[in-house]
């Protein structure tokens, strides 16, 4: 199966949101970070309730697979400088969609991207103005290192 190979950086402190993808998407730390984790069964009506998730501290050098039953979204930094992760996805995912198409199926309010399907914080502006489904219910908590 082609994938493509990138990087995701910066410096996030905060849970922001979730997405998951249909395949697993393979992640090598280059730097310390956290991961906020979820299930898509956790999902009722298309929202995530804060609570629900799980907090891992992935040490550098470490490669993980999330499922794609997995929610998740950008690391969150541990240190000062940020993080540097490593993410392989199969190939197109996170691309602009060519239409998005309402078809009934609840599932398709989520799709934001090719292969991207998310929920934002209501307080996570660059993701709601992209378009993004306003579904995570609760504190925008944020990761205190």
């Amino acid at each position: 199966m082609p994938v493509q190979i990138g990087y995701c950086n910066g410096r996030n402190t905060t849970y922001n949101g979730f997405e998951y993808h249909k395949g697993s998407e393979i992640n090598v730390a280059v730097t310390d970070f956290v991961l906020v984790l979820g299930h898509t069964y956790q999902l009722r009506d298309n929202k995530f309730y804060i609570g629900d998730e799980r907090v891992f501290y992935v040490p550098e050098g470490t490669a993980l697979e999330m499922y794609q039953t997995t929610l998740h979204l950008s690391p969150c930094r541990v240190r000062d400088e940020g993080f540097m992760d490593i993410v392989i996805l199969p190939r197109g995912t996170n691309t602009p969609l060519d239409k998005k198409e309402k078809n009934g199926d609840a599932e398709s309010t989520l799709l934001l991207q090719k292969n991207k399907w998310v929920i934002a914080h209501k307080d996570r502006e660059p993701l709601v103005k992209q378009g993004a489904f306003i579904g995570v219910v609760g504190e925008n908590k944020e990761i205190l290192y």
